[in-house]
């Protein structure tokens, strides 16, 4: 049995890693922060299938409005894609994982996000996307929502 389930995953997983292609883009959006709101622009890559599995990670800033405090943000996650209409140009993605946040390079904090996110492709190449991202920290959490480009 256990020789069985290698050999199935031997000629499964080969196939699905090469068929995965890799995406990238920026998000510009608003975040509200626990004292101010925020301007939040990153940086994205991803890796994954239309449909399936896939990996993400994102870099970016959060501009306090009216502080002037930035606060700088790393996202890890994993999560599931689906394609829906007609010509298949729709996809919505949900998402969750680890955040980071660091604030004048003194203070910082570890915590968890999850992510709604609907993307619509013009071509093969290019897309636009909305996101809901929920982060939480001790202490706070981040609602935001970002509107951005997407390249693959």
């Amino acid at each position: 049995m256990k020789l069985g389930t290698i050999l199935i995953l031997a000629m499964v997983v080969p196939a699905t890693v090469a068929q995965a292609q890799t995406a990238g883009g920026f998000n510009l959006g608003i975040a509200d922060r626990a004292d101010t709101s925020a301007l939040e622009v990153t940086l994205r890559l991803a890796w994954g299938h239309e449909t399936g599995p896939a990996l993400e990670g994102s870099a970016g800033v959060d501009w306090a409005i009216g502080h002037g405090t930035p606060y700088d943000i790393l996202d890890a996650d994993v999560g599931y894609a689906a394609v829906f209409g007609a010509h298949k140009r729709m996809r919505v993605l949900i998402r969750g994982g680890a955040s980071w946040w660091g604030r004048n390079d003194r203070t910082e904090g570890v915590g968890e996000n999850g992510a709604m996110e609907l993307q619509r492709f013009g071509n093969p190449h290019r897309g636009v996307s909305l996101a809901m991202t929920w982060r939480r920290f001790a202490g706070f959490t981040v609602p935001s929502l970002t509107a951005g480009l997407i390249l693959r």
